[in-house]
């Protein structure tokens, strides 16, 4: 800007006039620039205002300046005018946060349409270029937030879940309304976890199967339960409420047990014993921070150990064969108990070593006599015992076991032992004497043959010519009748027991006198006419029956 001063001196000292600015310029943004002014008064001068450099509207929106104006006179004269400038704003400003970084917590169950923070910028300029505008620009990609453009408030448009994402950063924009000039901030929101899970457990029971004996502080068992929160929510701690309350045929575990509240590991406090109780129930506990809890119900099964061997009743067994039967006899039974219980408290039977005389029956013990041909009754006397090993076990392949001895007398009683004798030497007697009686047989029909073939006529001639004593005819058949009844004597005079039976002698006397009878029927069927019998057949008759009756006259003194 220009102005000037008016002067009325005429003298070029008296209106010569200098011009400075005496107030105001406190930045130096001004300065007074003079020059002669081309008007009536020719040594009039008049002063520049000049802006020295930028001014800046949001330092100083107004100055006011005090110009002094004074000539050269003698006294020099002056006077002062002020100057008021305003500076007029411009875009020159961006929008500026408050903040470089918005924290925010919330939790995963608030509401949808809650407000969860507000960011807020300001420009420093006026009128139209300070209105900001706002926005997200990154870091909202599943649309859970919306900012408020005009007010820069923040609202949750979409349910959290702190087990899919538990922090969201975004990024946000301020703008004005030319969006020449923007500015950026970052707003973090944490969510925060909820009890929203309950402990869980895979089942509602839970069966762990312990070996007796198992020294103290061993783990039996573990339990798990699972806990769908994150965070502290999520941690789960485990303990034991009490019994079950079943109590048919259950122990109660009476502090037996204790579980590690971290891991769930379940170990015992004294060593278990199959024998006095083979089964436990105790309720465990899981508990989450939030107070929510899960039951579970544990059942320990005690499993046996093959302490204690079998123990027989007796170390040694001694029994004997009965008199009578046939085929497979009961002769005694054995019997063992094992002090364990369940399977390895069964006991079972067993040869030690494969037996065709012996078998036992594996479950009561019964040991029976195998009557096999191999073995006959004249192979036994009465110092025969046999003996058999049996041994006790329970069913599983690497039980303990224990054996014991049985003695059995095979031999027969005296009585008996006479009773076989006698029949076998019967059964001899009785075979030789059919062979005897098949000899004589055959002997006497080759006798017949002989007879029946010499010409009768002939036969007689010979026999009156010649002595009775020499016929050789009568010789030959009283020799060959002689010869076979020494056969017989000889044979079967004395028996397999060194004593001719009775009966033997009965039967030797009636087939005499049969053989007797078919001879003579034989030669007086062949020297018979119708005449009848002369004296020579008289005289054979009486030759050929004088031996036999000698030969059994003896027979039956020796009897």
């Amino acid at each position: 800007m220009t102005f000037s001063t008016l002067d009325r001196d005429y003298t070029s000292e008296n209106t010569h006039t200098e011009y400075s600015i005496i107030s105001g310029n406190f930045h130096n943004y001004f300065h007074i620039e003079t020059s002669l002014l081309h008007s009536e008064y020719p040594h009039q001068q008049g002063g520049a205002l000049v802006l020295l450099r930028a001014l800046d509207r949001e330092a100083s929106s107004s100055h006011q300046l005090v110009v002094l104006a004074s000539d050269h006179g003698c006294p020099p004269l002056s006077s002062t005018s002020i100057i008021a400038i305003e500076v007029l704003d411009v875009n020159d400003n961006p929008p500026t946060f408050s903040s470089r970084q918005y924290n925010a917590h919330v939790k995963e169950s608030t509401p949808v349409g809650s407000h969860i923070t507000v960011v807020s910028a300001d420009d420093h300029d006026t009128g139209s270029h300070a209105e900001i505008i706002y926005g997200i620009i990154s870091g909202n990609e599943k649309e859970h937030f919306y900012l408020e453009e005009r007010t820069g408030v923040l609202y949750l448009v979409k349910p959290l879940d702190y087990e899919e994402i538990i922090t969201f950063t975004l990024t946000v924009q301020a703008a004005d309304e030319e969006e020449k000039h923007v500015s950026f901030a970052v707003v973090r929101i944490s969510v925060l976890d909820d009890n929203d899970h309950t402990p869980q457990f895979m089942s509602s029971t839970l069966t762990c199967v312990a070996p007796e004996n198992l020294p103290t502080f061993s783990i039996v068992c573990s339990v798990h339960a699972l806990d769908f929160d994150a965070g502290p929510y999520g941690e789960v701690t485990y303990s034991i409420l009490s019994p079950c309350l079943v109590t048919h045929g259950i122990h109660l575990y009476q502090d037996l047990f204790v579980i590690d509240p971290i891991t769930g590991d379940i170990r015992t406090e004294q060593m278990l014993d199959y024998e006095s109780v083979t089964k436990y129930c105790l309720v465990v506990q899981a508990r989450d921070r939030g107070g929510t809890t899960a039951s579970l119900e544990v059942w320990v099964e005690v499993e046996g150990i093959d302490e204690f061997e079998p123990i027989f009743t007796q170390d040694q067994y001694f029994f004997s064969l009965p008199e009578k039967g046939q085929g497979q006899q009961l002769i005694g039974k054995v019997e063992a108990s094992d002090a364990d219980d369940g399977i390895d408290g069964v006991v079972l039977y067993s040869l030690r070593t494969p037996s065709s005389l012996f078998s036992v029956n594996k479950t009561n013990g019964n040991i029976y006599w195998l009557r096999t041909p191999f073995l006959t009754s004249s192979q036994l006397t009465q110092e025969d015992t046999l003996e058999v090993t049996i041994t006790a076990h329970s069913p599983k392949p690497s039980s303990k076991s224990t054996s014991c001895s049985v003695f059995v007398n095979v031999s027969l009683p005296s009585e008996g032992h006479h009773r076989t004798a006698f029949a076998h030497s019967f059964s001899i007697s009785l075979v030789v004497s059919f062979l005897v009686f098949l000899l004589l047989v055959c002997t006497l029909i080759v006798l017949i043959l002989k007879h029946k073939q010499k010409n009768p006529r002939r036969s007689y001639e010979e026999k009156t010519l010649s002595p009775p004593d020499d016929d050789p005819r009568l010789t030959g058949a009283a020799s060959k009748l002689k010869a076979g009844q020494q056969t017989v004597e000889y044979r079967d005079v004395t028996g397999p027991a060194g004593a001719m039976p009775a009966e033997w002698l009965n039967l030797m006397s009636v087939m005499e006198k049969d053989i007797i009878h078919l001879y003579r029927h034989s030669n007086s069927s062949g020297l018979c006419s119708v005449d009848g019998e002369t004296a020579e057949d008289k005289e054979i008759q009486r030759i050929n029956e004088q031996p036999y009756r000698k030969d059994s006259d003896s027979v039956l003194s020796d009897r």
